[in-house]
């Protein structure tokens, strides 16, 4: 049966097919107002307007020099794995649609137009090959595109994005290791200034019984400070302990501790009534199943 599917317009951000047709419903997350989704898909390096997973790769990345990614007990590319299934579902290019067990969510490419970024093409192009044959929940699209945990495939993706910030001029290539691929800082503020608007959703002053955290201009912050969080007790110390020392007085660390507990607290159970919301469960609920697969 041909799937009728709407396209993304400029009066909703949450779509999905009438529910008079016969087809299962999609729904598709669009930021029709994220100017940085136009300029990358004119192919300009703009170091202002970076992917999710460039994001996570900045936050992630620990050192004030010479930087690299700390070593974990899970591969570390399940996680930009899952933000950049993120980042496509807000550029338009992935939607969701009702499986037909109960429950049960699945990824739809409805776009697949380049965005001009290579990875978030490479996984776009996996997950059109991977749902063109069987359609995928997010856990399962992650486990499809790792391959089985190849470790090819981290490398392919982790470095991959680090070249691509490298070509920003936000990094440069550091010494050779065995162990790890480094990096050296050349525009350390934008990791500075990314870890600033992240914090400023878990201060003390931000009350999120009572402010609104669920709209569209916090959305990446909470997909990125949620997915950090799930690499608790897989590195050798805490990437969001280092995160808080970075960003919090000794006097505040342990209420935005509470706060980013709360946050993924509020996350662990899905809200119908928030679109938001729903999407954010989703992603973490796929990168939490593929943590578990691997331990």
């Amino acid at each position: 049966m041909n799937e009728s599917l709407l396209q993304p317009n400029h009066d909703d951000l949450f779509l999905d097919t009438s529910p008079k047709m016969e087809s299962p419903k999609v729904q598709s997350f669009y930021q029709h107002n994220n100017n940085s989704n136009n300029k990358i898909n004119q192919g300009q390096l703009d170091k202002n307007n970076l992917s999710l997973p460039e994001q996570l790769f900045l936050l992630m990345l620990q050192g004030q020099q010479r930087c690299r990614l700390p070593p974990s007990n899970v591969p570390f590319y399940l996680g930009f794995i899952g933000v950049a299934l993120g980042d496509l579902l807000l550029r338009g290019r992935l939607a969701v649609e009702k499986g037909e067990v109960k429950n049960l969510i699945l990824i739809k490419v409805v776009d697949i137009t380049p965005t001009g970024d290579g990875v978030l093409d490479y996984i776009l192009n996996k997950c059109d090959k991977f749902s063109s044959k069987r359609s995928k929940t997010f856990g399962g699209m992650i486990m499809s595109i790792s391959r089985g945990f190849n470790y090819q495939v981290q490398r392919k993706i982790t470095t991959k994005i680090g070249e691509q910030l490298v070509e920003k001029g936000i990094l440069a290539n550091g010494p050779d290791s065995f162990f790890a691929k480094t990096y050296l800082w050349r525009d350390m503020n934008q990791k500075r200034k990314l870890e600033s608007t992240c914090s400023l959703l878990i201060s003390p002053e931000f009350d999120i019984d009572n402010d609104s955290i669920f709209d569209e201009s916090r959305i990446k912050e909470i997909i990125l400070l949620l997915t950090m969080k799930q690499y608790t007790n897989t590195t050798r110390y805490s990437m969001v302990k280092e995160f808080m020392k970075r960003n919090f007085k000794d006097s505040d660390q342990k209420s935005a501790q509470d706060n980013i507990k709360h946050l993924e607290q509020t996350f662990k159970t899905i809200n119908y009534s928030t679109p938001y919301h729903k999407m954010v469960y989703w992603i973490l609920q796929g990168v939490r199943y593929s943590f578990d697969s691997n331990s």
